[in-house]
């Protein structure tokens, strides 16, 4: 019961980055390009939508769900590990709906999904892993580590909606994979990077944290 309500967790979040990612591809539907033939950004959409909504979800997540997750019984080792869990699973699953699309729909764009599919899953979880160590930031700073959330949160999203309202311009088609793993390394480097410092800053707030009964 006590991994349930993340494994629940995990899908809510992964239900908010679908509808962003639908939304955005109804907005950018004009009659010259219907949303049919803009299926093919999709993978765009999801990934750029999900980089954000992961991260602020996993922001939110150390203030919110722990407390919940603790009234129902769980203990620290369980919660930490509910955490790393609403970091990973949405995107696996999210990738794995690239995938689909791009095996579906034969394009120059989908063709750049597949050669980028490490890349779209490590984008995804550097989102989470941010969120994970902004969130750690604010409840070790307090009121200061607040400022510094939603002034970060606040860039994070002005960056996200630039690459969404771009309309695909800076799709996967731009990027050329062949013989080069360059982006792949980099992309690798950085996220392991992030997910290691989340991982790190979560075990050490939860061992300090503590659920005050009012």
């Amino acid at each position: 019961m006590k991994l349930k309500m993340w494994l629940w967790v995990s899908f809510k979040n992964l239900v908010w980055v679908l509808a962003i990612s639908v939304f955005y591809s109804l907005m950018m539907s004009t009659e010259e390009h219907p949303i049919l033939s803009r299926l093919e950004l999709m993978p765009y959409y999801l990934t750029i939508g999900g980089w954000m909504i992961l991260c602020v979800l996993s922001g939110v997540s150390l203030f919110y769900y722990i407390p919940l997750s603790v009234s129902l019984g769980s203990t620290r080792k369980a919660c930490f590990f509910g955490l790393q869990m609403i970091k990973i699973i949405p995107c696996v699953i999210i990738t794995a709906l690239c995938l689909a699309i791009a095996c579906f729909i034969k394009s120059d764009v989908t063709a750049g999904v597949l050669k980028l599919l490490p890349v779209i899953f490590m984008v995804l979880l550097s989102g989470g892993s941010i969120g994970a160590i902004i969130s750690c930031v604010k409840l070790r700073f307090g009121k200061a580590g607040a400022i510094i959330m939603v002034a970060l949160f606040a860039i994070i999203g002005g960056v996200n909606g630039f690459f969404l309202a771009s309309n695909g311009k800076f799709n996967f088609a731009k990027l050329n994979m062949d013989g080069d793993s360059t982006l792949t390394l980099i992309v690798g480097l950085v996220t392991f990077v992030l997910f290691a410092g989340s991982v790190i800053t979560q075990y050490l707030s939860l061992k300090k944290y503590e659920v005050k009964l009012i």
